[in-house]
């Protein structure tokens, strides 16, 4: 259902999915969105829900569909030699922390979007969400290019590998 269509994309590594779905992908700056999809430059573009309502694409974009293609998260980073400079004690008391903030982030990016969503449903949008049916479809479809495209640009074979284990973690 996406071919043909002109999507935005933030960058080559999100361009794969959406040619592989057929549809062109179109790098074009954040700033000049709203516009692009505005004039037709556009028929579509990738951003989190909150970034669709924080910007007002609900002004220029009548669907919104939640296909699940990508899991955004905010990495725990950490100097490892300070890290390792720590009691015992204190690197439990860094990872306890840790765990805790990763644990309130997706609490409040999940009540985040759900708030998000009802705003835009109430501005006109309609939202398609997939079921999990679809969106193994959509798996089937776009991963093997991403799977690709990693294995030819990352030099460790073993990265590619822990991070396909993470997100067949993330999945299940």
């Amino acid at each position: 259902d996406r071919a043909g269509l002109r999507m935005r994309v933030m960058g080559p590594v999100f361009a794969i999915p959406v040619e592989a779905l057929g549809a062109s992908a179109t790098p074009i700056p954040f700033n000049e969105l709203y516009t692009s999809l505005q004039t037709g430059v556009v028929d579509g573009q990738d951003n989190a829900v909150n970034v669709f309502r924080l910007v007002r694409l609900y002004e220029v974009q009548d669907y919104l569909m939640l296909d699940g293609h990508v899991y955004s998260f905010g990495p725990v980073i950490i100097n490892d030699a300070f890290y390792q400079s720590l009691t015992p004690e204190e690197q439990q008391a860094i990872d306890d922390a840790a765990e805790a903030a990763v644990q309130y982030n997706h609490e409040a990016s999940r009540a985040g979007e759900a708030e998000a969503l009802e705003f835009v449903q109430a501005e006109g949008v309609t939202v398609i969400e997939y079921d999990a049916e679809a969106r193994a479809e959509l798996a089937a479809l776009t991963q093997p290019a991403v799977i690709e495209w990693l294995q030819d640009e990352v030099s460790d074979p073993a990265f590619v590998d822990a991070v396909l284990e993470a997100v067949d973690a993330v999945a299940d």
